[in-house]
């Protein structure tokens, strides 16, 4: 069982009973900023502000800003390097893809990611259980290019993300365009939710109630 947190944004928490995994931690953007939060692994897809708060994070913890093959703890990491925009990071540099693997499932989760991937990439990335993806476009993908990724990875659990919420005033869309394009939406009570409690037989789109 992992145990998956979302604090808003782009910042998730993936627990093991046994290894702690922070990515993307924000600065004060609008969300609560997390309290006595520790992780022994803290990945940030950018160097950018909203998501590379490392001293956010308690503890001793290796840090991860690169692509490349990691195992540490309960996780095997990998980073896959990718863009912050569609014209090979010209407007706003490069952003790393992290694929979390741990009991079986795999995680990916795309950063601030600015363009569709290449046919050869989703063959690297390989199969996807769990994807985090921006759905709120200007910065990133927007919705329909984010249902594309959904097509061409095809997990069972889908986490959208940095998008427009109450919390935050950034000029980004709201997540309803992107909930439209799919039949099953789920909404969650709370930030947090269990590998157990999700279904991966049939794919559906998961809200956190933050």
């Amino acid at each position: 069982m992992i145990r998956i947190t979302y604090f808003g944004h782009s910042m998730w928490k993936l627990e093991t009973e046994h290894t702690g995994l922070v990515l993307d931690p924000f600065s004060n953007i609008g969300y609560p900023m997390p309290e006595n939060l520790y992780a022994d692994i803290v990945c940030s897809s950018h160097n950018h502000y909203d998501h590379n708060h490392f001293s956010l994070i308690h503890g001793h913890f290796e840090k991860l800003i690169n692509a490349g093959q990691y195992q540490i703890g309960d996780f095997k990491i990998e980073g896959f390097k990718a863009f912050h925009d569609e014209v090979h990071g010209e407007k706003r540099g490069e952003n790393i893809l992290f694929r979390v693997s741990a009991e079986g499932l795999n995680f990916l989760h795309c950063g601030d990611l600015g363009h569709i991937l290449t046919p050869e990439m989703i063959e690297s990335i390989g199969k996807i259980d769990v994807l985090m993806i921006p759905v709120g476009g200007t910065y990133t993908l927007d919705y329909k290019e984010a249902k594309v990724l959904c097509d061409q990875l095809n997990p069972k659990i889908i986490f959208p993300m940095h998008y427009k919420t109450d919390c935050v005033n950034i000029s980004i869309s709201d997540c309803k365009g992107f909930c439209s394009l799919f039949e099953k939406i789920v909404y969650l009570s709370g930030n947090a939710v269990t590998t157990d409690d999700l279904d991966f037989v049939k794919q559906g789109v998961y809200i956190f109630n933050l």
